[in-house]
């Protein structure tokens, strides 16, 4: 499904050179390394709530909020 911008978003990302300032910013703060791909719900779930945030995952968006 294609998405289109309306013209005036579009023109001021275009001025502001957008995709090329977030491909550096991509490319420097990627960490391919310590992605968090590969999870179990219920653990990151605890992870959170051991920082002190409830968690919940949104099963319909594949989401944890």
């Amino acid at each position: 499904m294609a998405y289109s911008l309306k013209p005036e978003i579009q023109e001021v990302l275009t001025k502001i050179n957008f995709t090329e300032k977030y491909k550096v910013l991509s490319k420097q703060f990627s960490d391919r390394e310590n992605t968090f791909e590969n999870y179990e719900n219920e653990k990151a779930i605890e992870v959170f709530e051991s920082l002190g945030y409830k968690a919940r995952f949104m099963k319909k968006e594949n989401f944890l909020e």
